[in-house]
């Protein structure tokens, strides 16, 4: 999902799932999540709305502003994970080289 689609609606999951790849509802009914975003048509986010947004706090976007700003926001969010885990792992190898060469 690169660019916006006219007719196209997205709901992007906030809180705790947010960014998540989850899938909610009941046992009949499933809404799956990937990466915190699930798209569907604008028919349809008018049926899930009440659901999606009032009981599992989604947010619904549905104009190509929000799309973008959204998708910086992703980005942004994947590079600074990635940092993060970057430095987690150059920490950690040196950490390994420390312990080794006190032994």
């Amino acid at each position: 999902m690169t660019e916006f689609v006219e007719g196209m609606a997205i709901f992007v999951l906030t809180g705790k799932r947010k960014g998540k790849t989850v899938a909610l509802g009941s046992k009949k009914t499933k809404y799956k999540f990937t990466k915190g975003i699930m798209e569907c048509t604008l028919d349809e986010s008018l049926k899930l709305e009440p659901i999606l947004s009032r009981y599992y706090g989604a947010k619904l976007i549905t104009d190509k502003t929000q799309f973008e700003k959204l998708m910086k926001a992703l980005a942004k969010a994947e590079a600074e994970a990635e940092a993060k885990a970057k430095a987690e792992a150059e920490a950690e190898a040196e950490a390994k080289a420390k312990a080794e060469a006190e032994k």
